[in-house]
């Protein structure tokens, strides 16, 4: 997170470190909300993944420890690809939550993300403090 912060500000890492800690703290029921909701996505991605896998090798009359494998090989290798994507989307967050941080939404500080990501992260919001009462 600390990468982000100085991409964006080009400061030291060590103070883009704890920028993007203040950040999440200050942001912290959206930040678990989207942490849950993207470790969840993701997870049943990867096991979609894995469960094709699998049954491709049952069709194709592979042996139990072939099928095993592949399942294992195919979770690696998905799982490797999807961090990448992890990071996309803590990323997309991190810059959601200092444009949120410096811009107060009038027409001369107008927000950069769009009217679709105000909209997912407010419902996603309302959902976990809908949740909390």
């Amino acid at each position: 997170m600390g990468y982000i912060e100085t991409a964006i500000h080009g400061q030291p890492l060590c103070r883009s470190s704890f920028r993007a800690i203040d950040l999440i703290i200050s942001n912290f029921l959206s930040a678990i909300v989207m942490n849950a909701i993207g470790n969840f996505v993701f997870f049943m991605l990867k096991l979609v993944v894995v469960v094709a896998t699998v049954v491709i090798g049952i069709v194709m009359n592979l042996s139990v420890i072939n099928i095993i494998l592949g399942g294992l090989v195919a979770w690696l290798c998905v799982h490797c690809f999807f961090v990448v994507f992890e990071i996309a989307v803590d990323t997309i967050f991190l810059c959601y939550c200092e444009d949120q941080c410096i811009n107060d939404g009038t027409e001369n500080n107008a927000y950069y993300a769009t009217l679709e990501l105000h909209n997912q992260i407010r419902k996603a919001q309302s959902f976990t403090l809908a949740k909390e009462k």
